[in-house]
């Protein structure tokens, strides 16, 4: 009896294992289908037919193992995975012929035709791109071409289009052209219209525009990545979520020549009546390097932005650290972020002259300077931000805060910060703000100045050499302050709309209060 169950147990598992087996997905190497690992010869067509090969069985993973392998776009399918393999480069052709036709794309917050992207998903599911081999875009050529067209625009030197500008315009029209030369750049790794979707420990590099970019996906998970992109290459952001939703970027390594991760939702009317927003995206355990920025949201961000987790990262030698970016010309929103143990240093040098560890801003490229405008549509929102377990060594500002006349920055919170800092915290137009346990070492004598600012807290500001410096309160509104051991020496307030400021704690001797312009009967001191 016992003899003859095994022998039943046996031959239902071996039933299973042919079942199985009979509907494995297929595991394709490409040199088996025709490729050539040289680095010369052209493989576009050949891995065309391997991931056909794939999808035709349901799915199944392209391998490609070490090797160097030249191609034009890779264009993925549903239930795929590549596999690029350690000691496997896949290098992506310099012609820009092979790149077209041009592909719905989305460039720049604008849906448009383009360039077909060097990886590109349209409206698949389920797919990976994994391995620890490297990706190469060869984006020199691209990034010539690009500086040389914007060189001759600002020069008002007149060109004839090239055709791929007639080309990209024949696409589009009544589309505003890109980039101020319409010439539009294609992208890496694009994801469009796409879900479960996964990229995991390979090596990036030279992208010609935007690295890895996802518009309009859902449940995407960008994890073990190192991008790498020369320091002076423009637009090459590192990731770019867009209108997607459930992103996880994690365990990334990410040095480019612009923004290292940045949330958009598209640009302008189009985006705020047509796009989705950008929401539920967690930023863990990444180290970002050189560049504009850290980790951006917008400015592209018409469609809105929202449940935004950034923790565990380290960002050094950027133009900023976290950067919200914003204007009167986007509407949409920025609500419901939180950063949290992050270390950000070395933010000294920045195109806008405004290098900040955390730089909140609705005045991103404003055309004018006008301080109030009436609310529309277009009038940006940004509220409940909140940054805590964050030290900032060697940056020119720690906090700059910037919002608009009309649309206050909205609650923001600043806890449990150490700072080592050129100069001072600046709040302008801000609505609800908290700063709780800032320690705070800086060169300047001023270390902060609140202008326009509505319900400010401080408490515990701590200042390492209290002696000479100076807090200024202008135009402020409902102040409460509690002064303890190491507040700045001096505090100075002013502006004929300010109202209501209470101070609290223990006075000393050395502590200067100045009140100006006749605000005494609007300011409590302490006893």
């Amino acid at each position: 009896m016992f003899i003859k169950i095994q022998v039943f147990i046996l031959s239902v598992t071996l039933f299973l294992i042919q079942g199985i087996s009979s509907h494995a997905e297929p595991f394709l190497n490409v040199l088996e289908v025709g490729a050539v690992n040289d680095g010369n010869f052209k493989n576009t067509e050949v891995i065309k037919k391997a991931i056909n090969m794939a999808a035709e069985s349901g799915g199944g993973t392209v391998y490609f193992p070490a090797g160097n392998y030249l191609t034009g776009p890779i264009h993925m399918k549903s239930n795929i995975t590549l596999y690029i393999d350690a000691g496997a480069t896949i290098k992506f052709s310099e012609d820009f012929d092979d790149y077209l036709p041009m592909v719905p794309t989305r460039f720049q917050g604008i849906n448009c035709n383009g360039f077909s992207p060097l990886i590109y998903g349209y409206e698949v599911e389920n797919v990976s791109i994994i391995g620890q081999g490297t990706v190469d875009g060869q984006g020199d050529i691209w990034q010539k071409t690009i500086k040389e067209l914007k060189r001759k625009n600002r020069a008002g030197i007149e060109v004839p289009l090239n055709k791929w500008q007639e080309i990209y315009l024949k696409e589009n029209p009544g589309i505003k052209n890109p980039d101020q030369s319409g010439f539009q750049r294609p992208l890496f790794i694009q994801f469009f219209n796409s879900s479960n979707i996964k990229i995991r420990d390979i090596n990036i590099k030279n992208s010609p525009f935007w690295t890895v970019h996802f518009v309009n996906c859902e449940n995407v998970l960008a994890d073990g990545l190192y991008i790498k992109n020369p320091e002076e290459s423009s637009n090459t952001d590192g990731i770019n979520p867009e209108s997607s939703q459930n992103v996880t970027i994690s365990n990334c390594v990410i040095d480019v020549g612009d923004d290292c991760i940045t949330i958009k939702s598209g640009k302008g009317k189009e985006a705020r009546d047509n796009y989705k927003p950008s929401k539920n995206i967690q930023i863990l355990n990444c180290t970002m390097l050189h560049g504009a920025g850290g980790v951006a949201i917008g400015s592209e961000m018409s469609a809105g932005v929202e449940n935004v987790v950034i923790s565990n990262c380290l960002i050094q030698n950027t133009g900023k650290g976290i950067h919200i970016k914003t204007n009167r010309e986007r509407g949409g929103y920025v609500k419901n972020v939180r950063v949290s143990n992050v270390i950000i240093k070395d933010i000294l040098h920045c195109h806008d002259k405004v290098p900040a560890g955390i730089h909140l801003n609705a005045m991103y490229y404003l055309r004018d300077s006008i301080e109030y405008k009436p609310v529309s549509e277009s009038t940006p929102v940004l509220k409940n931000l909140h940054f805590s377990n964050i030290t900032l060594s060697d940056v020119e500002y720690p906090f700059y805060l910037y919002g608009l006349g009309e649309q206050s920055i909205e609650d923001v919170t600043f806890s449990d910060i150490d700072i080592r800092s050129n100069s001072g915290i600046h709040l302008k137009y801000v609505d609800g703000v908290m700063l709780n346990n800032i320690s705070m070492e800086s060169d300047q004598k001023q270390v902060l100045i609140s202008e326009q600012v509505k319900r400010l807290r401080i408490k515990d500001f701590y200042s390492k050499e209290s002696r000479g410096k100076n807090i200024t309160l202008k135009e402020n509104k409902d102040v409460d302050i509690s002064i303890s051991t190491g507040f700045p020496e001096d505090l100075v307030i002013k502006g004929k709309t300010t109202l209501n400021v209470n101070i609290r704690g223990k006075s000393t001797d050395a502590m200067n209060i100045k009140v100006e312009e006749g605000l005494s009967n609007e300011v409590s001191l302490p006893q």
